[in-house]
């Protein structure tokens, strides 16, 4: 094989191949990667669904655990494959023109807050890859399909793929389209690690009730909880959770700004961000609302037990 070369399956034989070596050590995703010196999500997700090719070693040593040959099915690729193919999409390098798909909007400001809560951006002029991802649990896929691709489409021309990741019980909807990561870039997200990056709300949301509303809403529907209350079931409660201390600051800011009164955040493992008061919630359902249809069921189902 080709020093440095990938190796390329069939994506069922592929996913076969990663699943069948897990079930023979018994052991969990997270120690099975470190089996094989890989990032867990790399491995269960990425490499397993077919996103990725395999690299050589690690080809090897799925083999060697079952004991099997898959060298009949298999292709081999160079190392830079995947760069090159991505440079013929997108360029490669640092693009030379890039064209800003929107402007300022409610729409831009509702997709902003949905990939700060659950989404994040990837570039790399180097190897000219540029991607959106928004990744969420089984009871977000009617949400992501229903509104937020739609949502995609209207606001920058383009469609979201999507996958499931069956056994962890989740969904990924995707763009990879240098056009759509710039001009979310242009308009304040920054591509990488949220936490690092200390993502928050751009100043521009500010500016006017409209952007607020709808940029807390799309935050909300993917970060937020919706839950009855413990003394008296028929009343929900409104919580968000973050460790990012950006979107911590700003999120709280906006509610504010919008006339609400939001607990502090509390210091806890997971900090949470609340609106416990039944005429704060309701408040909150009448002037922000929900477009994830789970929180909606959830409230409406909280109010009904009377």
């Amino acid at each position: 094989m080709v020093t440095n070369a990938r190796i390329r399956l069939a994506v069922e034989r592929q996913k076969e191949l990663i699943e069948k070596a897990k079930v023979k050590t018994g052991l969990s995703w997270s120690r099975f990667a470190q089996l094989l010196n890989l990032n867990p999500h790399y491995l269960s997700h990425e490499l397993r669904n077919g996103v990725r090719t395999l690299p050589v070693q690690t080809f090897k040593q799925l083999c060697g655990v079952l004991n099997e040959d898959y060298g009949d099915a298999v292709e081999t690729i160079p190392s830079n494959w995947g760069q090159r193919k991505g440079g013929e999409k997108s360029g490669g390098g640092k693009p030379k023109r890039v064209e800003i798909l929107s402007g300022k909007s409610e729409d831009l400001a509702e997709i902003i807050g949905v990939v700060l809560g659950d989404g994040h951006l990837e570039k790399s002029y180097r190897t000219g890859h540029y991607a959106v991802k928004i990744c969420g649990g089984e009871d977000d896929l009617e949400y992501l399909q229903s509104f937020v691709a739609p949502l995609f489409l209207k606001v920058f021309g383009r469609r979201l793929k999507n996958f499931r990741f069956k056994k962890a019980k989740g969904v990924m909807f995707y763009v990879h389209d240098k056009n759509v990561v710039f001009t979310l870039e242009h308009h304040g997200l920054k591509p990488g690690n949220k936490k690092d990056n200390d993502a928050c709300m751009p100043a521009w949301i500010f500016e006017n009730e409209g952007y607020l509303k709808a940029c807390s809403r799309g935050l909300f529907d993917t970060d937020g909880t919706v839950f009855p209350k413990s003394t008296n079931p028929s009343v929900p409660q409104l919580e968000l959770t973050s460790k990012v201390k950006g979107i911590q600051r700003t999120f709280r800011r906006g509610l504010l700004q919008l006339g609400f009164k939001p607990s502090k955040w509390s210091g806890s493992g997971s900090p949470k961000c609340g609106l416990y008061a039944q005429n704060q919630v309701l408040k909150f359902s009448s002037e922000i609302g929900f477009r994830n249809p789970k929180h909606r069921r959830r409230f409406e189902d909280t109010l009904g037990k009377k």
